[in-house]
Parts: structure tokens; sequence; C-alpha cells
């Protein structure tokens, strides 16, 4: 029975990781590895706009070092890909010739619905997903740049939100201000509240599972 291996590189919000699974048919397939590498890229992101030089040098020394396991694994194929972390930066295209140019990979640069797709596909897949929509659901998927909710209601996808509110942009946006602990968990309410105001009022009348 032929084996084959693939691997998948994310550089995300606060780390890059590389997982690496065999296919062993066309629905079977397990995860081998698992590795993580924390870089802060969304502090610069979204903080200053763009990625510094020591960033996007720490960046690419990860994705040697991940290269180098993927070809210890002899791994057939693989898919390099970042989201609003890069997408959102205004040096997108420096950073993206840096990675190839040191790295020789082509890094796929997801939009945000592309990313949300990919998401849901994967909680589409677990087993208890068509129980939990049966009724009335919401999934949420909290990013460093973003939170999505998507409402689920009788079997059938009502609306799905995307939301400015990610944990590192409310890091970046509020943290730095010298307040107590209490004053930041206010400011973080009140902040959440009024970015959920409106879609509260439309789509959340009703109790629903999370």
């Amino acid at each position: 029975m032929a084996i084959h291996t693939f691997g998948a590189i994310y550089i995300g919000t606060y780390d890059v990781s590389l997982k690496v699974f065999e296919f062993t048919g066309k629905k079977k397939f397990h995860e081998v590895d698992h590795i993580r590498s924390r870089l802060e890229l969304g502090k610069a992101a979204y903080g200053t706009g763009g990625i510094g030089y020591e960033k996007v040098d720490a960046l690419c020394e990860t994705l040697v070092q991940f290269k180098e396991i993927m070809e210890s694994y002899r791994v057939d194929n693989y898919e390099v890909y970042v989201a609003s972390v890069l997408r959102d930066a205004s040096n997108e295209v420096f950073v993206l010739d840096q990675i190839y140019l040191r790295t020789g990979f082509h890094v796929k640069v997801l939009s945000n619905s592309e990313h949300r797709f990919i998401s849901y596909k994967a909680v589409a897949g677990s087993p208890v997903f068509e129980e939990m929509i049966k009724t009335s659901a919401a999934v949420v998927d909290v990013g460093g740049a973003s939170v999505q909710i998507t409402i689920f209601r009788d079997g059938k996808l009502i609306t799905t939100q995307h939301i400015e509110a990610g944990i590192m942009r409310l890091r970046n946006l509020l943290g730095d201000r010298g307040h107590s602990l209490k004053m930041y968990e206010n400011q973080i309410e009140e902040f959440l509240n009024k970015k959920l105001e409106g879609f509260r009022a439309m789509y959340m009348n009703e109790p629903v599972d999370y």
C-alpha cells in the first residue's frame, strides 16, 4: 500500500506551525508530527502596519528549519499558507519576496473567505457537527486579527460575521495605556459589546449552543 506524506505550514499571528501527515488512502490519514515556533508577527503588523526586517529574518530562519524537517520526512508535497498577519501588512510583497529568495517557498496568502472556508471544513468534519446544528448553534473562531461568528439554525447556515476584534488587535489597541487589569478588562468588554451590538440584535435574540 502506497503511503504519501504531506506537509502543511501556516504562518500565523503568534507562531509558525508545521504539520506532517501520512495518507494511506483517499480518506485515511494521520498526523505524524506537529511543530510550532513562537513568533509574534502580529504585534508588528497590527501595531505599526508593517513587519520589520528582524521579524522577517526570524521567519525565514524558521521556515528553513521546517524545510529541513520536511526533507527528513521525505514529504511528497507541501503547502505554505498565511492569512491576515501578512495580508494586512504594508510590506507584504517584500516579505513574500524574502521568503521565496531564502527558502524557495511560494506562500499562498489566504483571503478572509478562503481562510474561513478551510476552518469550517475542519469544524464540519467533527462527528458531532450535524447533531450540533440541528437546532441552533454558533461557531466562533477567535484569532489574533479578528473574530468570525457563524450562526446555524435548523441545520442551515444563517449568517457569518467578520469582526476586526482579534486578541492581538485588542492588545495593540488597548494594552499599552497603563491602566489597571480591571479597567483593561472593562475596556475590552465595552469595545466588544459595541462591535457586537448590531449582530446580537439581528441574530442572537434566541439562545444558541457554542
